[in-house]
């Protein structure tokens, strides 16, 4: 009995150390992602700032793609903005 409640305490000590350890990784992929996102945006997407109306047609999956940079699903979003830098002639920038 005294084993299996040590094994229980040392568990959940470890616990916020697991967790903890993958946060980082979440930021820097949220990061990355919004360089793309802003990358992409800037140059290539909607331009809603421009004083011409310059209205750029871009994909709708880049468009979805940088929304969900902003809600978490990176990694999908990720691939999507990497894939249109790349085929518009865009070098990507460091990840991490």
């Amino acid at each position: 009995m005294r084993r299996s409640l040590r094994l229980v305490v040392i568990g959940l000590l470890t616990l916020p150390l697991a967790a903890q350890a993958q946060t980082p990784v979440g930021y820097a992929d949220r990061d990355y992602c919004n360089r793309l996102g802003a990358i992409y945006e800037h140059y290539l997407g909607r331009s809603n700032a421009s004083p011409r109306g310059d209205y750029r047609r871009s994909p709708l999956s880049a468009q979805v793609a940088v929304t969900q940079c902003n809600s978490g699903r990176v990694a999908e979003a990720i691939a999507v903005l990497e894939d249109q830098l790349r085929r518009n002639g865009f070098s990507l920038p460091p990840r991490g």
